[in-house]
């Protein structure tokens, strides 16, 4: 608009754009003929969408079994630009499939500046039985047969269960 007269593209002006395909500063320049002469630049921002998927995540791989309850990776990174982002405030986070032992899923969800989502697997690893307590094993005399015993297992304190958790042969 040039005082209370509308200019039309094409017929009053021709426009070019230039840096406009990048996040950053962008050029229009209008270039006049006709009863206008001259040219007009204005500048404009382009902003980056920071999408959460072009986000590098730093995950641990496994996370150990806890009783059918969710666990949850114990090392979560995302950084954005070299940036390392705040849970909560940058982004969520949702874990699926994470309460047996097997592959489990994070999602990351974009929050404020950010958006989009992107996930990343970890894995639900079974327990290093080497660890679990075992008791009830008692010296017993020979008797000419094959022996057994009556043995109960457990694991960080919670016993385990014959059959469900454990087999003894």
């Amino acid at each position: 608009k040039y005082g209370d007269i509308y200019l039309d593209n094409w017929y009053h002006y021709d426009m070019t754009y230039t840096d406009n395909d990048k996040p950053g500063t962008a050029k229009i320049t209008f270039e006049f003929y006709g009863n206008y002469t001259g040219t007009k630049t204005c500048n404009y921002t382009i902003v980056d969408n920071k999408l959460i998927s072009k986000a590098t995540v730093s995950i641990s791989t496994s996370v150990p079994y806890n009783n059918g309850k969710a666990v949850l990776p114990s090392k979560l990174v995302v950084k954005y630009n070299k940036k390392t982002l705040t849970e909560n405030v940058d982004y969520s986070v949702k874990c699926i499939n994470n309460c047996e032992v097997g592959k489990a899923t994070a999602i990351i969800t974009g929050l404020n500046e950010y958006s989009g989502t992107k996930k990343v697997t970890y894995n639900v690893t079974g327990r290093k039985m080497s660890d679990a307590t075992v008791t009830g094993i008692v010296a017993k005399t020979y008797t000419g047969s094959a022996l057994t015993q009556d043995v109960a297992l457990s694991y960080n304190g919670e016993p385990m269960t014959l059959g469900t958790d454990y087999t003894v042969s």
